[in-house]
């Protein structure tokens, strides 16, 4: 993915990510900051450890590293670009009942060679496959808004009246930040609608920890958090992590869900994989 990033149309920009950690977070993981360390700070591009000045409010510890910044409305627009460039059909259809119906709609009139399964969050009202792991909906809350910034912050700043929330921020190559958000598990019926409450919370936290965002000298921002929208959806969550793989009872079907909130972040390696289940189905059919 980090090659796309010198593909203006592609909407994917290199952005230092910096996360911040707070001493209630360092005693649950005993006081030790090799707990803290990131897993793959390794092969990630300019990884260190922030020195004491660097640290905002409330933040005993913390790191930094090369990373990126996906536009998403830009980004898929570009994939379907992509995919008429290489000739790909595009449906749209009415919801499907079963992976039986999916296999249906192929633009030849026969049944397709292979179906693969990313259904997302709908994934639970897909039948013709079996599935032994949970799947639920996690609900998340942004806003974005017009304030500009420079660099990726994440604040594992703990609040104990309100444990699913997290403060992140992620400047748009367009302009614009997005401030988020919360991790919300029990989800009852319902509409999906915005918290209002949530909302002056996630400004609040942001313009005391990145006072960048109402600096009127940096990219001409506004002096409060000018808010182009709220936007609130649901992340597909799998109880034992994403599913990719060939199904055991249908050749024909490979899966690919259950991403979470790591959809865009593990896309690249998710496709890859899926790549290669095709390449070994499309051989063996050949012997």
């Amino acid at each position: 993915m980090d090659a796309l990033c010198d593909e203006p149309a592609a909407g994917i920009w290199r952005k230092e990510n910096f996360i911040y950690f707070d001493e209630t977070k360092l005693k649950e993981n005993d006081s030790d900051i090799l707990k803290l360390r990131p897993w793959f700070k390794s092969v990630v591009n300019n990884y260190r450890e922030l020195d004491a000045s660097e640290l905002p409010e409330g933040a005993v510890w913390g790191y930094s590293y090369g990373g990126l910044v996906i536009s998403v409305p830009i980004y898929l627009q570009y994939l379907v670009g992509q995919c008429l460039r290489e000739g790909i059909v595009i449906r749209r259809t009415k919801e499907l009942k079963s992976v039986q119906e999916a296999r249906k709609l192929h633009s030849s009139g026969q049944d397709a060679h292979t179906v693969i399964n990313c259904a997302g969050i709908l994934v639970s009202r897909l039948g013709g496959f079996k599935d032994p792991s949970k799947l639920y909906p996690v609900l998340g809350q942004v806003l974005l808004t017009r304030n500009s910034l420079e660099n990726i912050e994440i604040f594992e700043l703990s609040d104990p009246d309100y444990p699913d929330e997290i403060t992140y921020l992620f400047p748009r190559k367009e302009g614009g930040s997005i401030i988020g958000g919360c991790f919300r598990k029990n989800i009852g019926p319902g509409p999906v609608v915005e918290d209002k409450e949530l909302t002056k919370r996630l400004i609040q936290r942001a313009t005391r920890l990145v006072p960048q965002l109402t600096d009127t000298s940096y990219k001409n921002n506004p002096g409060h958090i000018d808010i182009v929208r709220v936007a609130v959806g649901l992340r597909p969550f799998r109880e034992d992590g994403i599913r990719i793989e060939q199904d055991s009872e249908h050749e024909w079907l490979i899966h690919s869900y259950g991403a979470g909130a790591g959809g865009y972040q593990g896309s690249y390696g998710f496709s890859h994989k899926v790549v290669q289940l095709l390449a070994t189905r499309i051989n063996n059919s050949k012997l």
